[in-house]
């Protein structure tokens, strides 16, 4: 992931301090989970209110997918990992759009729950073998 490209995108994310000084593993949990709280937001609004704000939570959403999707290095993409983060980031993408048209809360949440998946194992991470994990080789 360009870090220079999370920083500007994201600094709304966090504090500015962690986003700033965070390393590329960090930047992809600050990533996930704004975008798990826009989908909450999206999730809320739907159930009673303002469209407007229900669609800009969802932008918020797809443009924190899209990134991670993007945050996929070329390298890697041809691997069966990257394969299927791409294909569920896609997916993701296309439930939210879908979701935007017919105003499906189901659709919404369907992503937060394919979302946590992953978000559940990049937090572990860490805690498996920190001095294993060479993470640089699958995001640019």
């Amino acid at each position: 992931m360009n870090l220079q490209f999370a920083l500007e995108s994201y600094r709304q994310a966090g504090p500015v301090s962690e986003v700033e000084t965070a390393s590329r593993f960090r930047l992809i949990q600050i990533l996930m989970e704004h975008t798990l709280k826009q989908l909450a937001v999206a999730c809320a609004i739907t159930d009673g209110g303002d469209a407007v704000k229900r669609r800009e939570a969802l932008g918020k959403a797809i443009d924190g997918i899209e990134t991670l999707r993007q945050s996929l290095s070329e390298d890697h993409q041809e691997e069966e990992l990257g394969q299927r983060l791409d294909a569920l980031y896609s997916h993701m993408t296309e439930e939210l759009v879908r979701s935007n048209l017919d105003m499906s809360p189901g659709r919404i949440q369907h992503v937060k729950t394919l979302l946590s998946s992953p978000k559940s194992a990049w937090d572990q991470l860490p805690t498996i073998r920190p001095s294993d994990v060479n993470l640089d080789a699958y995001f640019s």
